[in-house]
């Protein structure tokens, strides 16, 4: 076996482990699945990659197997491409930073009994650094409670702005919310209903900003920018995968 395949078996079984390693800290996901999918084929292809060369040479020689080998490669082609541009648009909507006076909109995500999950930790604290350095600012923390969760998304992340000298004044709760739509949903009726700024600024992880930006334009936002909390790099793979699908079935629905 050539030094490359043995180079190009080392990479993909570090693949692998990325997408398979957080399965035993309790992360399963569309993104788990895409990842580990795709590093077993190549594992396999380029294991055996004699005896598939081998089979792909015998297949191209009949119009039914060209026709199939043709019709992967396309595929492949358009996941590749797509993934580019999924990934191209994910990253640009990271850097769309807030300008002039907004309504800071943090999205809820997993508690656990009273406290935030890590994850939503990381966008409490983006989401205080900002309310600090901008004294006039007003943060609606949105999410409901889950069948798991002591009390809602919401009532977590106000308690733990205020706790750390956030106003409760600035700091208003929305705990009906399910999914992102509901979020901006509620949370736009909160700023009509206050009268606040109408272009708002979502707190979340960096790689679910395009999507949620997406769903902002959707719920007739006039003007929505970024504040990406931080996402660990050892869940960040898997949930970049995963939000491929999830922006993939946004756009068709």
């Amino acid at each position: 076996m050539s030094t490359v395949r043995y180079f190009l078996l080392a990479v993909e079984i570090i693949g692998l482990c990325v997408f398979l390693l957080p399965i035993f800290v309790d992360t399963m996901n569309a993104g788990n699945t895409i990842g580990i999918l795709f590093f077993t084929a190549l594992l396999f292809v380029t294991a055996l990659f004699d005896r598939v060369s081998s089979f792909v040479g015998l297949a191209w020689r009949h119009a039914l197997g060209k026709a199939v080998l043709i019709a992967a490669a396309v595929l492949i082609a358009v996941f590749i491409t797509l993934a580019a541009l999924l990934s191209a648009l994910m990253i640009k909507a990271q850097l769309n930073k807030p300008i002039g006076k907004t309504t800071v909109i943090v999205l809820g995500c997993k508690v656990k009994g009273d406290r935030p999950s890590r994850m939503l930790r990381y966008r409490l604290d983006e989401a205080y650094d900002y309310l600090k350095d901008n004294k006039n600012a007003v943060c609606i923390v949105s999410g409901g409670k889950g069948k798991d969760e002591a009390i809602s998304e919401a009532r977590c992340m106000f308690n733990y702005l205020t706790s750390k000298g956030i106003s409760p004044d600035r700091v208003i709760m929305e705990d009906k919310s399910t999914n992102t739509y509901q979020n901006i949903t509620f949370s736009k009726e909160i700023i009509k209903q206050r009268n606040l700024p109408e272009n708002i600024t979502i707190v979340t992880d960096g790689f679910h900003q395009y999507r949620a930006s997406f769903i902002a334009k959707r719920c007739k936002v006039k003007k929505s920018y970024s504040l990406s909390a931080k996402t660990e790099l050892f869940f960040l793979p898997t949930y970049w995968v995963r939000e491929w699908a999830a922006i993939l079935y946004e756009w068709v629905k």
